[in-house]
């Protein structure tokens, strides 16, 4: 009888009892993919959180040197020099070099990314020209330029880049005569500017730069091309002197 009984449960079919004590079905655990979008979504908001936001070049929050930490737009002045190769030529003349030099003055407004205005007092002086071959040059003259550009300004390191165009007026006179001439031109000018602090100077900025102008004058019937390199100073005003 007890061998009957035995033989009896081993006969019959196993029940495979889960974790909760039910009957474990077959097939996949679909509580498993009701989490999946859950999973998904806390995943998705923590990389958005943690990613990094494109930083703009400008913002004080991410700019190192005290010129990228400016505000919206501010005042600046300089002091400029250097040194230029001015050319010559004319319908019946040939290309005749000659050089010089010239001294000057600037104001502008600096805004983000851009130069809205800058305003140029300069002192100028070309000496006379190559002769050419039938003993004919240019004579030497010198005057004052009074230029007004604008331009971009691109970030670079600490510093900056600036490419200015615009057009001048001059008002000059060949040495050893006293006849004055005007003449227009146009100007550009690349730079680039490295800005400096100290405390003792008490919100005033210092900049350096290099810069290479260059300009094209309608002398008459002459032409003339300068391409120069110039060295200068400037400062920031502080925020409250341009209001």
């Amino acid at each position: 009888m007890m061998n009957d009984r035995w033989l009896t449960m081993l006969r019959k079919k196993p029940r495979i009892i889960g974790i909760s004590g039910s009957k474990k079905e077959s097939g996949p655990d679909r509580s498993k993919f009701r989490a999946s979008p859950r999973i998904l979504f806390f995943i998705a908001a923590a990389f958005i959180a943690t990613s990094p936001i494109a930083a703009d070049p400008w913002d004080s929050t991410v700019a190192e040197s005290p010129r990228t930490a400016a505000p919206a737009s501010s005042w600046r002045i300089d002091l400029s020099g250097g040194a230029n190769f001015a050319p010559s030529y004319s319908a019946d003349v040939a290309l005749l070099s000659a050089y010089g030099f010239s001294v000057g003055a600037g104001v502008e407004l600096a805004a983000k990314g851009w130069i809205p205005i800058r305003g140029e007092l300069d002192v100028y002086s070309i000496g006379a020209s190559a002769w050419d071959p039938t003993l004919f040059r240019y004579r030497a003259f010198w005057g004052y330029r009074l230029a007004a550009m604008t331009g971009l300004r691109i970030p670079v390191g600490s510093g900056e880049l600036n490419f200015l165009a615009g057009g001048a007026l001059s008002a000059s006179r060949f040495t050893g005569l006293s006849v004055v001439t005007s003449y227009a031109s146009f100007v550009g000018e690349a730079r680039f500017l490295q800005p400096l602090s100290f405390r003792f100077l008490r919100g005033h900025e210092l900049n350096i730069f290099a810069a290479a102008p260059v300009e094209y004058m309608f002398r008459g019937t002459a032409r003339t091309m300068s391409v120069g390199l110039e060295i200068g100073i400037g400062f920031q005003l502080p925020k409250g002197a341009a209001k």
